[in-house]
């Protein structure tokens, strides 16, 4: 980061372009926790970020199930990586 701007590897200026995960807690949003929609994110909509949303309410979320929330963090994260993203 250089004041307002965010760099590359290269030192130029990038633009970030992506999409936020719906949260990963609700049954609308963890459908959308794999490595496909990753692929998908990056090679369609061409994307170069993707933001994980970790639910952390009581019920379904990090607080009640701290292993599923995070197998389904670390399974975007990962894919995220294999993208180049």
């Amino acid at each position: 980061v250089k004041g307002k701007q965010v760099l590359g590897s290269n030192g130029q200026a990038v633009a970030l372009h992506g999409m936020s995960l719906f949260w990963s807690s609700f049954p609308e949003g963890s459908p959308f926790y794999t490595a496909q929609v990753v692929q998908i994110l990056k090679c369609q909509w061409n994307a170069n970020l993707v933001r994980i949303a970790m639910g952390v309410e009581e019920g379904t979320g990090y607080l009640s199930n701290p292993s599923g929330q995070m197998s389904l963090v670390e399974t975007v994260m990962n894919a995220a990586i294999a993208q180049g993203i």
